[in-house]
């Protein structure tokens, strides 16, 4: 797909472009990350991803490619994109209930939710968002009871299942692997 190969090629380019602006500042391992670009080329575009992260999180101290991130890390940044579709879907519901899909709309969505979303933090900031909650169109704490309802422990487990343990995804063994390392290495003796 030409779409798909065009995303992943241009969030390679933005790697590597914040990598190389960042070189600026430590530029002892220019080398390094000059080999490794180099030796990573005559490979597939999944050892790419691989060694482009590495080097952006080698020069950044980022952790954003798989390799850097811990089972934990790992676990937690898939519990946020369940967390962020689960509100999504409640957003989408709140604006056709309100007829409105005015963009501070959903910064008053965001800021009236506890809910762990990095788009809360944003929607704090957008002093707009006050005006909608004295138009009553929604009741925050409605949505907050039902994205609780929606986040229960059985669909924490089933998520968690589909997204790492039996994913056919790219690099979902990897993952698993890890995760899989992690509760070894972690459950203690007698629950084994």
């Amino acid at each position: 797909d030409e779409a798909a190969r065009r995303r992943r090629y241009d969030a390679l380019r933005a790697t590597v472009v914040a990598t190389w602006e960042a070189l600026q500042l430590k530029p002892e391992l220019m080398e390094a990350v000059c080999t490794t670009y180099g030796e990573s080329a005559a490979h597939c575009v999944f050892r790419w991803d691989r060694d482009v992260a590495n080097m952006h999180d080698l020069v950044t101290g980022d952790r954003v490619g798989e390799d850097a991130m811990d089972a934990e890390g790992m676990v937690l940044r898939s519990l946020h994109e369940f967390r962020k579709q689960l509100a999504e879907h409640e957003l989408h519901r709140a604006k056709a209930a309100a007829k409105n899909v005015d963009v501070h709309f959903e910064s008053y969505f965001y800021s009236s939710l506890h809910f762990g979303l990095e788009e809360q933090e944003a929607a704090l900031r957008d002093p707009n968002r006050l005006n909608y909650r004295e138009m009553n169109l929604m009741s925050p704490e409605c949505v907050q009871r039902s994205l609780m309802r929606a986040y229960s422990p059985g669909s924490i487990r089933a998520w968690l299942r589909k997204e790492i343990l039996e994913s056919t995804a790219e690099g979902a063994q990897a993952r698993r692997e890890k995760l899989l390392d992690w509760l070894r290495a972690h459950i203690p003796l007698g629950y084994q």
